[in-house]
């Protein structure tokens, strides 16, 4: 076998995985969310969930009642986020906008109409002020 691998070196899968996970960004703000639109996309829940597991060790259902539990919004229930502040809140993570930013963002909106990030056109200065109290 040792003559058979390249430059003599034997590696197996589980370690080739873990050297890729290593390597792997997994420290960007959305990084849950695109695991969430993972999830909500499949056709076969139960593959995600079951690889969710494998990788972290918690089920996903309990994960899901983690972050539920532990985040916060307004009024402190996300069933009471109006739908718009939701997407926005979601855009917002996904552009790593800090609470600043979107001050800065309602700010313009308000005062001049105009949006510093085109992902957010057509969200009012209200929305933006919901979101930015919500990081």
């Amino acid at each position: 076998m040792f003559s058979q691998t390249p430059a003599g070196i034997i590696q197996d899968a589980d370690t080739i995985l873990n050297d890729l996970i290593e390597k792997s960004d997994t420290h960007f703000s959305g990084f849950a969310f695109d695991i969430f639109e993972i999830y909500k996309n499949s056709k076969d829940t139960n593959s995600v969930k079951r690889m969710f597991y494998e990788f972290t060790g918690v089920e996903f259902d309990d994960y899901l009642e983690m972050c539920v539990k532990n985040t916060s919004v307004p009024e402190g229930d996300v069933k009471s986020c109006p739908r718009e502040v939701l997407e926005a809140y979601r855009i917002s993570t996904k552009l790593h906008l800090s609470k600043e930013d979107l001050l800065m963002e309602a700010e313009l909106v308000e005062n001049e109409g105009e949006w510093l990030h085109i992902s957010l056109m057509g969200y009012d200065s209200s929305v933006l002020q919901k979101v930015a109290e919500m990081m």
